[in-house]
């Protein structure tokens, strides 16, 4: 495999840890969570909502899975689901201050 390469996805319990230099858990704050998701709830699409530069259609969420995000997210569903998949080297943990996933990964320095 050449490298170079960023997978953006909520689950990595199936990808092999060969897959991966680091493994990037991006975390943000639950009232922010709740509303980007209700964005995508009350108005049905969100058409640039989480990449304004890229038009890239984006899944309607109905309450019950606005619920079951914001719970993963208190619960630390997918960092813990990392930590048990994977060497703790490479996992990082970063919280999302609205930078976005390319430029929070332009600050990493692999080990």
């Amino acid at each position: 495999m050449q490298g170079g390469y960023i997978v953006d996805y909520h689950s990595c319990d199936f990808f092999p840890e060969r897959y991966f230099q680091l493994v990037l858990v991006l975390r943000t704050d639950n009232a922010v969570l709740w509303e980007r998701l209700s964005a995508r709830y009350t108005y049905g699409s969100c058409w640039g909502v989480l990449a304004p530069t890229m038009a890239v259609p984006c899944r309607e969420y109905h309450l019950e899975k606005i619920q079951e995000n914001v719970q993963a997210e208190i619960m630390q569903v997918v960092l813990e689901e990392a930590r048990t998949s994977y060497n703790a080297q490479i996992v990082q943990e970063r919280h999302d201050v609205g930078l976005g996933l390319l430029v929070v990964c332009d600050t990493i320095v692999l080990k």
